[in-house]
């Protein structure tokens, strides 16, 4: 599935958290499964899918995985 990791890496949610004096970037896992859900969905059924669909996830982090594996 080809086609999957350019909406994954395009629709990785980012959240910024200051502590201590340093900053540190992590994952939304709520906001990006929603977000890749709904890219993928507006996609095959050529709709505007925004927000209406996510993927799980255990899916989300099966892709982080494979990805950061493969990179």
């Amino acid at each position: 599935m080809d086609f999957g990791f350019p909406f994954f890496y395009s629709n990785l949610k980012w959240r910024t958290n200051d502590w201590d004096g340093a900053n540190y970037h992590n994952v939304d896992d709520k906001d990006s499964c929603v977000s890749i859900g709904s890219a993928i969905a507006g996609e095959l059924g050529r709709i505007d899918a925004t927000g209406l669909f996510k993927i799980g996830k255990s899916t989300l982090d099966r892709l982080s995985s494979f990805t950061s594996n493969v990179a």
